[in-house]
């Protein structure tokens, strides 16, 4: 899995644009992009780090799913 961080090592800055992938079944995993939005926040204001917060590109929102991420790649002009 080259150039894959795993969400256990690194996490994106918030608002970055990533590839990401999660895996709901173990023989079923789904690959989007999307936005690295942060981190859920309770009513009492703790940050729950194990809660991250992705946005899909094809709709959606994911809490804590995603197990790996990379940056999107820069097109060049």
């Amino acid at each position: 899995m080259t150039d894959w961080k795993s969400v256990n090592d690194e996490m994106p800055e918030i608002g970055q644009r990533v590839e990401f992938f999660f895996a709901p079944k173990p023989d079923f995993i789904i690959e989007d992009t999307g936005i690295f939005r942060g981190y859920y926040v309770d009513e009492d204001g703790k940050e729950w780090k194990d809660m991250h917060i992705f946005t899909g590109d094809s709709g959606g929102w994911l809490t804590g799913d995603v197990t790996h991420w990379k940056p999107l790649q820069q097109k060049e002009e």
